[in-house]
């Protein structure tokens, strides 16, 4: 036992020098991992939640912690949270609420006494147990993790103990505990899973503890894999404000990874097999948070709330005019300055009428696209330019005060515009996006 928990903390990069605080229950688990703690001379100091759950039975816990932390010399921190109550007015669970209530004052004793680590007494039946309640409720890589030895700065010495070795150890010392009657009640799942299932398994394998520690250890490095694989896909399908993707991975093995991104983001498994089956372009899946556009040739992918609107600008004369979009630049050059090999449009002065103004396309805009002898509609024109939904919202015009579009910026520059061979004085006219 000593050696199992030597390992983990080796492993968990904690040093005996480390002072910790130990969530003492005073149930077998962390009555044994207080006993090793003191036989490994690690500092440490107790906390205890009192839950007022068990009326009688949890004062007895408290008192058998106070007792067992003096005959020790070592710092106890009690606390009383009247959990029934706090259940009803945050709309959790009983046990989603204890838990809520214990970490916070846990992590508020971690700040005042100044103490590095928690320790906690999960052990490897636990991780058991977490493993397949995860997978009853439909969980994926990260689920079949387990539990973790060390997450942040919290730590789980014995997580390579089994449930019986613990009890083997606490009688082979002497030690007392406190038993909580409620662990052999079902009316909780981990219960039933622990008093009901996990027993037949066993009958299977008697190793199960062993066999699905290995497995934890096999998904959380799968785990690590898809993530880093996750970021690199991200990365590579980064386009301004959204995500651009081809088509194509519906159906290559980076579907897997396309799949670990989406859930993280709040869509669903019945979301993901309607995308991969779905032919319809132009369809749009919705997640909390997200919105997933089907293009032709592109899935696209942005969150719900990216800009979509913005209000209008008016330009009164030439200089830097801040967009939500990005910056518009107006400047005279010279007609002998004109470089179409510039990322911007050049038109001639005296057709430009102040104040113009920059803003959105709307439905019933239209103008002469540049090359084109006739008018065009602006939704015509970007559906024949091919330009998804998520681009067109970010479509602006710059128009003239009488409302002839100059610019469809960043797309196509109006013919009505262009210069003539006599023009001498000529605005620059550029477009930077925000990134």
């Amino acid at each position: 036992m000593l050696q199992k928990v030597r390992g983990v903390l080796n492993q968990s990069s904690v040093l005996d020098s480390s002072k910790v605080l130990l969530a003492l229950s005073g149930g077998v688990d962390s009555v044994v991992l207080f006993d090793i703690l003191i036989r490994l001379k690690i500092p440490f100091e107790v906390a205890h939640c009192n839950f007022s759950l068990r009326a009688e039975a949890s004062d007895l816990d408290q008192q058998f912690v106070e007792k067992l932390a003096g005959e020790n010399n070592i710092v106890c921190h009690i606390v009383q949270f009247d959990t029934a109550n706090e259940a009803q007015n945050l709309g959790l669970s009983i046990q989603e609420t204890a838990r809520k209530l214990r970490y916070n004052w846990f992590e508020q004793l971690l700040l005042e006494r100044r103490l590095k680590y928690l320790f906690t007494a999960h052990h490897s039946n636990d991780n058991v147990e977490s493993m397949l309640y995860n997978l009853v409720k439909g969980t994926r890589t990260a689920g079949m993790r387990g539990v973790a030895a060390k997450v942040a700065n919290i730590v789980r010495p014995l997580l390579n103990c089994t449930k019986l070795e613990i009890l083997n150890f606490a009688k082979e010392n002497g030690l007392t505990w406190r038993e909580d009657q409620s662990n052999a009640l079902n009316k909780y799942a981990r219960n039933s899973i622990r008093n009901e299932v996990v027993p037949v398994l066993k009958k299977i394998n008697p190793n199960l503890e062993g066999t699905l520690l290995n497995v934890s250890n096999y998904f959380s490095d799968l785990n690590v894999f898809l993530r880093n694989e996750v970021m690199t896909l991200q990365q590579s399908s980064k386009s301004d404000n959204s995500y651009k993707l081809d088509k194509a991975i519906l159906q290559s093995p980076e579907w897997v990874v396309l799949q670990t991104w989406l859930l993280d983001i709040g869509f669903s498994m019945d979301q993901l097999h309607s995308l991969k089956s779905c032919n319809t372009t132009g369809k749009v899946f919705l997640s909390s948070n997200y919105e997933l556009l089907l293009d032709r040739n592109f899935i696209l992918i942005a969150p719900k709330d990216r800009i979509k609107s913005f209000e209008k600008i008016e330009i009164s004369d030439l200089g830097e005019f801040r967009h939500g979009l990005g910056l518009l630049s107006l400047k005279q050059i010279d007609s002998s300055d004109v470089d179409f090999s510039r990322a911007s449009i050049f038109v001639p002065l005296d057709k430009l009428k102040f104040p113009l103004v920059l803003r959105q396309w709307e439905s019933g805009d239209a103008f002469q696209p540049f090359g084109m002898k006739g008018k065009k509609k602006v939704s015509d024109f970007l559906v024949d330019a091919k330009i998804d939904s998520f681009s067109k919202e970010q479509v602006l015009t710059l128009k003239n005060n009488d409302g002839t579009i100059i610019w469809l910026l960043p797309l196509r520059m109006s013919q009505v515009f262009c210069l003539e061979k006599e023009v001498k004085e000529v605005v620059e006219i550029s477009w930077t996006r925000m990134q």
